[in-house]
């Protein structure tokens, strides 16, 4: 697992890429809170992993591209 820290968009919460080989790229935005950053963070490895977790509280949402 990796993590790069990237200026983006001001709705961007952060995102994921799952490589070829199974390793992930999360993409954090700079500038957003901890908190938010750890929910999110764990939201989508939650997803990636296909375990089940309560959805994200409004007004996040996960997509998946």
């Amino acid at each position: 697992m990796e993590v790069s820290t990237r200026e983006t968009d001001f709705g961007f919460a952060g995102g994921v890429y799952v490589r070829g080989d199974g390793s992930m790229l999360f993409v954090r935005p700079v500038g957003r809170p901890e908190a938010e950053w750890e929910m999110v963070a764990r939201s989508m490895l939650g997803r990636a992993l296909m375990v089940p977790l309560p959805d994200l509280p409004d007004p996040y949402e996960l997509s998946e591209l």
